[in-house]
């Protein structure tokens, strides 16, 4: 039987390291064991690049990432393979230095990892042909034998058995889409977590905040900036799954295992063990747990067996907890109960906006209580003065400040609209207080008739409900959708998100993943205003009406034919498909 190739991803700069990068490559290429991913041979012109990129890391055994100064500059693509990366391999990325570590600047995940140093190439290549030869050789062993260690294929082969036997893959799609945004960093609340996980015995901290206030994009760069971060999961009242509390459990598991071996290593002990017991009692149907026993058995129990002599403390990220619905009080009185019981060396942070349900249950010495506003002041200034607007005097940033009432999302709208020259010096007087307000100013002025908005309003009922449909679906509904959402003029945007197969139940062993084509409101809080009529008025929508148009539609297609087309030129059989199902089971659902 043929081996397969051990696939190799290379994450690197096109400055001019590249030229020991390509070197490598080639000798590796050369060896009939290894199959090497490379942007230079693996995507094409019109190749859709970021797919392209993301499927290989997701495809490839080993991730190798070549460090420099260049590749490591803020909102690079390195940047972006890295944290493609991190969320699929975890600590499993392989570093290589190509600069002096100080000129490089690295991500501070990777500060303590142990690189492979070929910052020397420059000077082994200016000794001559020979020299440089002996260098190369010496480096490309180091290489191997960091390919060839057997940790990284058994991280691989256990993930997979892991996340089939849990049922559950991860998406990381809103941490791409934060990352890629600017982040100014908010000082006081980053020294304030890094006190308390050293100094406060509390082993759980809440962050409060409203909409906009900066909660989410501070959550996803705490993965790439503190080394303590062992992981983000954002709870999304777009993914249905998300409310429900043995699915956010299961994802804690993996992503866990995707970050601590040891505890990788004794979960994948304990679903062995299950499987033998079933084995052994003949049993056919496919153990499920509930969320307790998958917090106990699967979370507290192993990390508790890891090992904690020396160990620095590690904190787990929950980001938008009260968008998990009911899930959300389930999770929080599960993790209350039980907080004792988890090691010394694990701590649990918590973002979510103010919720009386959520708020009752986290209270207690065991709980360290934060609030957005008392941290981002000094982070919004500093975003406002980064926009580097012309003629702007420190009395003007009081006032942006002032009207965004600490949300940090409507200051950057707010310095968008100023350097687009849609609001000017003078206008500063009468800038609406609040994003709501804002909102209301934005519709105002979209749709001076009511007729004009009865077409938008059909769209948004679609936009705002409980989960995204695929713009196929949309384009057949509201046919004028595209001419719509020319005129929202930013507000509505194009959004790609993963369809999760796994957890619609209609799998077996393998997990499929499905992207597609959507548009998003550019905020939550946006739907939050449209959807609520003491705050939006007349351009209140109404979710019912979205999930019930679309549930028809679905119904319709699936009584008509047997194949339905989504779009990107793919037809898909419904029997078959789980998109489809997918689509179909949330809108029935909704509706029933």
């Amino acid at each position: 039987m043929k081996k397969e190739k051990i696939k190799i991803f290379f994450s690197y700069g096109h400055d001019e390291n590249q030229e020991i990068v390509h070197l490598l490559a080639d000798r590796l290429k050369s060896n009939s064991k290894y199959d090497v991913w490379i942007d230079s041979d693996k995507i094409k012109q019109g190749n859709d690049w970021r797919m392209a990129i993301e499927n290989g890391i997701q495809s490839c055994d080993q991730f190798i990432a070549f460090m420099s100064e260049y590749s490591m500059r803020d909102k690079g693509v390195c940047h972006d393979e890295l944290q493609i990366g991190l969320c699929v391999r975890g600590v499993d990325i392989k570093t290589v230095l190509m600069e002096d570590q100080e000129k490089v600047n690295p991500p501070s995940i990777f500060c303590h990892r142990q690189w492979i140093d070929m910052s020397g190439w420059r000077e082994a290549k200016s000794k001559g042909a020979e020299v440089f030869q002996n260098w190369l050789n010496e480096k490309y062993n180091e290489l191997l034998d960091v390919l060839e260690n057997t940790e990284s294929i058994e991280f691989k082969g256990d993930i997979k058995y892991i996340s089939n036997k849990l049922e559950i893959s991860l998406s990381d799609v809103k941490l791409f889409e934060l990352m890629k945004q600017n982040y100014t960093p908010i000082t006081r609340l980053e020294e304030k977590i890094n006190e308390w996980l050293v100094e406060d015995s509390a082993p759980i901290c809440v962050l409060y905040g409203g909409a906009g206030s900066g909660k989410s994009i501070f959550s996803a760069n705490q993965t790439f900036i503190n080394p303590s971060n062992l992981f983000v999961l954002f709870c999304d009242k777009k993914y249905s799954a998300d409310q429900d509390c043995k699915i956010i459990m299961k994802q804690i598991i993996l992503k866990l295992c995707i970050k601590l071996p040891n505890y990788r290593k004794s979960v994948k002990f304990i679903l062995e063990r299950e499987e033998k017991k079933k084995k052994k009692n003949l049993e056919q149907k496919r153990k499920t747990y509930s969320a307790e026993e998958l917090l106990d058995k699967f979370i507290i129990e192993p990390l508790n067996n890891s090992i904690d002599g020396g160990i620095s403390t590690f904190y787990m990220l929950i980001d938008g907890l009260d968008e998990a619905g009911v899930a959300a009080i389930h999770f929080s009185r599960l993790l209350v109960s039980r907080v004792n019981r988890f090691p010394s060396w694990i701590r649990l942070l918590i973002t979510s906006r103010e919720n009386k349900d959520i708020q009752s249950i986290m209270i207690g010495e065991q709980i360290l209580e934060l609030n957005m506003e008392d941290y981002n002041g000094q982070a919004i200034k500093d975003m406002i003065i980064s926009f580097g607007i012309e003629n702007f005097d420190t009395e003007d940033i009081s006032k942006i400040e002032e009207a965004s009432e600490g949300c940090a999302f409507y200051a950057k709208l707010l310095c968008e609209d100023i350097k687009n020259g849609k609001v000017t010096k003078e206008d500063l007087k009468t800038i609406p207080k609040g994003i709501y307000q804002y909102y209301l100013n934005e519709f105002n002025n979209l749709f001076k008739r009511e007729c004009d908005y009865w077409d938008a309003k059909e769209l948004l009922n679609i936009l705002c409900i409980g989960f995204y449909v695929p713009q196929k679906i949309i384009r057949n509904i509201v046919p004028n959708c595209d001419e719509i959402i020319a005129k929202f003029n930013g507000l509505v945007v194009e959004n790609r998100f993963l369809l999760d197969m796994k957890e619609t139940g209609f799998l077996g062993e393998d997990v499929v993943n499905i992207h597609a084509d959507s548009w998003k409101v550019i905020h939550n809080s946006l739907v939050d205003w449209l959807t609520n009529p003491s705050l939006s008025g007349k351009f209140c929508v109404n979710s019912y009406k979205g999930i019930s148009v679309v549930a028809k539609y679905c119904l319709d297609k699936y009584k008509n034919t047997s194949r339905f087309d989504i779009g990107e030129n793919t037809d898909f059989d419904f029997e078959e498909n789980e998109e489809i199902l997918f689509v179909k089971k949330k809108s029935l659902s909704a509706i029933s």
